[in-house]
């Protein structure tokens, strides 16, 4: 009985041996959802001198490439597109419409932690960020608050940074699906001279304005599913 027992032990422990080296040295697709923040702030010179801050989260989707170095470690590369994300904000009697698209390219090392088939696991690694401006500034005249002069500002930034996150994850068979939140640590600055309608003791005048625009450090909170080929 012993002699028994002692087979079906080592062959168990032989078959598991085999199934966890199946998992490393492996290249791993996975798709992600969830949201991202954002957040954007105006800055418009003189002769309007007036700042805007607006934050809003957007959907977003993550497809990543990864590969198993061994159960510790793992490298992936990801790309992430986000929606527009929307805001209204005001200053003063001043208001501002944003729309704002995020997208970026990053390359990461992920250490984990194995607890059996749950995993916990910390990432970082480099991330360039795309972002795309769309504004609309209404300036009422002083004298006639009834009318609005509408502005519209588009602007680009494109910034290289780092970014880090943690999560917690489930293997099954041949997949695995995680819970992720990432930091990033990207300053993204805009800055250009535009035309820009003002209002001036009731006479509106067509000036060129410095219009200075920054999203810095997106966070996002991703749900994963991957699988192992």
């Amino acid at each position: 009985m012993r002699k028994i027992l002692f087979v079906i032990l080592a062959g168990s422990g032989l078959f598991a041996t085999q199934a966890i080296a199946q998992d490393y040295g492996k290249v791993y697709i996975g798709l992600g959802v969830g949201k991202t923040t954002l957040k954007t702030n105006l800055d418009l010179g003189a002769p309007a001198n007036l700042d805007f801050a607006t934050k809003g989260q957007a959907s977003t989707v993550h497809v990543l490439l990864g590969y198993t170095v061994n159960k510790n470690l793992s490298f992936e590369g990801g790309l992430t597109s986000t929606g527009n994300t929307k805001n209204n904000t005001s200053s003063g009697i001043n208001t501002l419409k944003t729309e704002t698209d995020f997208r970026s390219i990053e390359l990461v090392a992920k250490g984990t932690l194995p607890l059996g088939k749950f995993e916990l696991f910390a990432r970082g690694g480099a991330i360039f960020g795309d972002t795309s401006y769309e504004m609309f500034v209404n300036l009422p005249d002083e004298l006639d608050p009834t009318r609005v002069n509408t502005n519209k500002i588009t602007q680009n930034s494109q910034k290289t940074g780092l970014i880090v996150g943690a999560g917690a994850g489930y293997n099954f068979g041949r997949g695995a699906i995680r819970l992720q939140y990432d930091i990033t640590q990207l300053d993204m600055k805009a800055s250009d001279i535009s035309p820009l309608f003002t209002s001036d003791g009731g006479v509106i005048s067509n000036a060129d304005v410095t219009t200075d625009v920054s999203t810095k450090n997106p966070k996002r909170l991703m749900l994963t599913v991957s699988a192992y080929f």
